[in-house]
């Protein structure tokens, strides 16, 4: 300070009121360093302007002098840009270091004084100055950095005026679409994104500046990926909600794709949703076409296939709504059935879109995952068609496809169907006969083939009768009721004559019918199934006794049936709804022996096991079983075998109910104190078991524990209110007497009383309603009115 005091003109004068600026900036004394810095700013050629210039705007700055501050920065980046045109400096590269903090600076003042809508009428007028825009840039990055997505926006939409052909503006538009999504706004982003597709798509203006390079496909890019993102987003939010609306805003973006991007790698992938758009609202005449059209025009499109398939079932559901039927014919210039070409009379042109939709994919994708679908279908029009030998040809493919299609069976049957329902009677009945023997292993397929080889032979005999050839008819006709050279067909005979009382609903002979089976030929492979299906029905008929005898009598002849496990269980049901206590107990107990390593049944029926003892009277063997529950449960669960809690939790709250009862029965009669320590005793077992129970954390056991814990408290007042009053006390005494039992009985109500509120409490809070809550609330209510009036609580130690 001395040396510019006494020697202004010095050469160092200058440095050092750069030094004592400095010394200023240091101490936050940003006025007066300010003073200091600007002396600086009348030489500009000093060493020290750029410095002195960039620490006067940062002074500014932090004096939140932002206009100030603001001039200064534009100033020095000016001067930067001047010198490194003129190179007459040194030290370049640390001034465009403080160049790139100035364009910082000059953004975060923006930011902090006025926001976008100042900066705009500040910038725009220089916006021809190649920093404007890194200002702008560097604006948006500060307020995304602040999630002020707002601000960030509208500094984006500056560039976007100011420089509508900035090489970074597809960024600055997918900016602003990022903005919009972390702001939670969806609706604008997307409305952005169709600005985006305006503004990139071919013949725009962008298009124009650019029509070739990186800049031209770099905003075809974005045009094409924002297009199909509005259509991928609108169809996914037209299956969520299934919308028609939203369906038809895809198909618009989807149809503006194809339009504009014909020959795009994923064009035939558009094109394919546009399809599913259409067949999902039902529009199944324009999903055929667009479907039509995958196969068609891309012949290198792997969606080509699935197109083709989809189209078959788009022409299927389309005859399915259609109300009116016009007969055409239909040509198909290489039947795939017999290789010719064929002209085929239809019912109408939509079965002929089928047929040849059919036919094409058959002779295209010979190979498909999906031909066997499409030769059933083709089976299925042509059988409706009346073409039942075509048709039969058309299943026989999928019959004899190896390996064998998932649809082998239905091939199998459908054949036969077929020849059936055109007249070849005897075919079809050798046919089924065959399919009998092929698919013996599968007895719901064996079962259908036998039932219409049976009605291939009524329909034989039929024919006989009419041709007045009765022998043969009657012949036939006694094949089909018995064949007492052919067990096994008097089985499937028996088992089928069931079957159809079943169906109509004369229950009591398919019962019947089905206990013949098993009497009759007890070595049957229908047997297991036949005895099950009767201990079934004689459930619905509630004959419980004959049910369990059903099921007990498969168990006895068939310990290998994969049905044997749940006859066992259905017979100790059948029990249970006879009442019959001991008898259930005793099979519950039986299924345990068998499958010791079914260990959650283990301990459902070891508990359900104590539950038919207790109600058969067996108390002692009921608490046996119980405690056995526990004990499994325990024992699997430390042996790596996660059981289930539930019937623990059940069996240790059945314990409780045992222990309940007994704690009933004391009564507070003479000798008073005596049985008043028993009944202390009893309640503290009482209340553990009950405890213990809620301890498995199940909503049933827990709430039913919880009352009853309530109902034990409950039972200690009863039991003093009942208890006998001495005989020899006067009125007086007596009233007294009653009183102070009243007195002692208030905090067990009191508990009682809280404990049911405890339970309610968690149960609403869990979200649980069942009886115990609903019985707690209800005992709840009586307690609080009958506390009402109460007297002052006793003490902890009176009420011990």
């Amino acid at each position: 300070d001395m040396l510019t005091r006494e020697s202004p003109d010095s050469p160092m004068a200058l440095e050092s009121h750069f030094r004592i600026g400095e010394y200023y900036f240091d101490k936050r004394q940003f006025d007066r360093a300010i003073e200091h810095y600007k002396l600086l700013l009348n030489h500009w050629d000093n060493p020290f302007f750029d410095m002195a210039l960039y620490k006067l705007g940062w002074s500014h700055y932090n004096l939140q002098n932002y206009s100030d501050a603001i001039s200064s920065f534009l100033v020095l980046i000016e001067d930067i840009t001047l010198v490194d045109s003129l190179n007459t400096r040194q030290g370049t590269a640390a001034k465009m270091d403080l160049r790139t903090e100035s364009i910082h600076y000059i953004a975060s003042s923006f930011t902090e004084y006025g926001g976008p809508k100042l900066a705009m009428e500040f910038l725009e007028p220089i916006k021809d100055k190649e920093y404007v825009p890194l200002i702008l840039m560097k604006m948006a990055e500060l307020y995304e950095n602040r999630n002020d997505y707002a601000q960030a926006i509208a500094s984006y939409r500056m560039l976007l005026r100011l420089y509508p052909f900035h090489k970074k503006t597809p960024q600055f538009f997918a900016n602003i679409v990022e903005n919009y999504r972390a702001a939670k706004d969806e609706q604008a982003a997307n409305r952005t994104r169709e600005e985006i597709i305006a503004y990139f798509r071919p013949g725009s203006a962008w298009q124009q500046h650019y029509p070739e390079g990186d800049l031209h496909r770099a905003g075809l890019q974005s045009a094409k990926a924002n297009l199909v993102y509005l259509g991928t987003l609108y169809q996914g939010q037209a299956q969520a909600a299934d919308s028609t609306a939203l369906y038809e805003r895809a198909i618009e973006k989807y149809l503006d794709y194809i339009k504009t991007f014909p020959r795009e790698e994923n064009t035939s992938e558009i094109h394919y949703y546009l399809a599913e758009c259409y067949y999902n609202i039902g529009d199944y005449a324009q999903a055929a076409a667009a479907y039509n059209d995958v196969a068609t025009l891309y012949p290198e499109s792997t969606y080509r296939e699935k197109a083709a398939f989809n189209r078959i079932f788009s022409y299927v559901q389309l005859r399915g709504s259609s109300t009116t039927a016009v007969a055409d014919t239909v040509f198909l210039r290489t039947f795939v059935i017999t290789g010719d070409s064929i002209a085929m009379p239809v019912d109408s042109p939509i079965a002929g879109d089928i047929l040849t939709s059919c036919n094409d994919f058959c002779l295209q994708f010979p190979k498909s995952q999906w031909i066997d679908q499409v030769y059933m279908k083709y089976g299925e029009i042509l059988n409706e068609l009346g073409e039942y030998v075509y048709a039969a040809a058309a299943y026989k493919r999928v019959y004899e496809m190896q390996p064998p299609s998932q649809y082998q069976a239905a091939a199998a049957i459908n054949i036969g169907q077929s020849l059936f329902d055109g007249g070849y009677f005897d075919k079809a009945d050798e046919w089924f006969e065959a399919v009998a023997t092929t698919f013996a292993d599968s007895s719901q397929l064996t079962r259908k083939a036998r039932k219409m080889a049976a009605s291939s032979k009524f329909k034989i005999a039929e024919n006989l009768s009419k041709e007045e050839k009765p022998v043969q008819a009657a012949k036939v006709l006694l094949s089909i009721a018995s064949s007492p050279n052919d067990a096994a067909f008097q089985e499937r005979a028996l088992f089928e004559a069931a079957v159809q009382f079943q169906a109509a609903d004369s229950l009591l002979d398919a019962a019947r019918t089905f206990e013949r089976l098993a009497q009759s030929h007890p070595a049957s492979e229908l047997l297991d199934k036949a005895l099950y299906q009767a201990g079934v029905i004689r459930e619905t008929l509630q004959d419980w006794p004959l049910a369990a005898h059903d099921y007990l009598l498969l168990v006895e002849l068939r310990p290998s049936s994969p049905l044997l496990r749940q006859a066992l269980k259905n017979a100790a049901q059948c029990y249970v709804n006879a009442e019959s206590w001991i008898a259930a107990k005793n099979t519950f107990l039986r299924y345990t022996e068998l499958f010791p390593d079914d260990y959650d049944d283990v301990v459902e029926f070891t508990c359900k096991s104590g539950e038919m003892a207790l109600k058969a009277g067996q108390k002692d063997e009921a608490r046996e079983h119980f405690l056995l529950t526990l004990q499994k449960y325990r024992q699997f669960n430390r042996d790596g075998h996660p059981v289930d809690a539930y019937f623990a939790a059940q069996a240790q709250f059945m314990i409780g109910e045992i222990q309940f009862e007994d704690y009933r029965q004391i009564d507070l009669v003479p000798p008073l104190q005596k049985n008043l320590k028993r009944k202390v005793a009893e309640f503290k077992k009482v209340v553990k078991a009950y405890t213990e129970a809620i301890k498995y954390q199940i909503a049933d056991w827990s709430t039913a524990a919880s009352y009853r814990i309530g109902m034990s408290f409950e039972e200690f007042v009863r039991a003093f209110v009942e208890s006998p009053i001495p005989a020899d006390l006067g009125e007086e005494q007596k009233a007294l007497y009653k009183e102070k039992l009243a007195e002692r009985a208030t905090p067990y109500k009191e508990k009682a009383l809280q404990t049911y509120q405890k339970n309610i409490e968690q149960a609403e809070a869990n979200g649980i309603d069942n009886s115990w809550v609903r019985m707690s609330r209800e005992r709840a209510r009586a307690l609080s009115a009958e506390l009402a009036g109460k007297a002052p609580t006793l003490s902890t130690t009176e009420e011990s």
